[in-house]
């Protein structure tokens, strides 16, 4: 842009050198020709602002690259303790579980030693009335005789 602006500049300037001016237009010209340096100034001091902020931009875009790249490592520190934890609270868990299957396991050892106690006391019974029912069935069948 600035070479274009000086460009026109030096144009405007052969243009108005190849005629026969006056005075009036030598006046005229030289103030168009400063504010054509004017422009060309204007011109370099946006370039150096559009450098100036080029370099800022490149340097926030390093920024937000840099602490992207860190809270990212921070997210999967925390993913990772995290799972850690759950881990643990997991083992707890099972381990608190396997003390109540070992309690549960031995009130079932002892309702089954239980059963079977029951279970011989059953059998007495049964072998005793087999012993007495048919005989008392035979006497309460046949009459007394006296």
């Amino acid at each position: 842009m600035k070479f274009t602006v000086r460009r026109l500049r030096d144009h405007c300037k052969k243009l108005y050198e190849t005629l026969q001016p006056t005075n009036i237009e030598t006046r005229t010209m030289a103030t168009i020709l400063e504010e054509f340096d004017e422009y060309v100034m204007e011109t370099e001091i946006y370039a150096q602002r559009g450098k100036a902020l080029k370099e800022r931009a490149h340097s926030t875009a390093n920024l937000v690259c840099h602490k992207t790249t860190c809270f990212a490592s921070a997210l999967t520190n925390i993913c990772n303790q995290l799972s850690d934890l759950l881990s643990y609270e997991e083992g707890v868990g099972l381990k608190d579980l396997t003390k109540e299957t070992q309690l549960e396991s031995k009130s079932m050892h002892q309702l089954t030693e239980r059963s079977t106690k029951d279970a011989a006391a059953v059998k007495i019974l049964t072998v005793i009335t087999l012993v007495y029912l048919p005989t008392a069935l035979v006497a309460v069948s046949f009459p007394r005789i006296l």
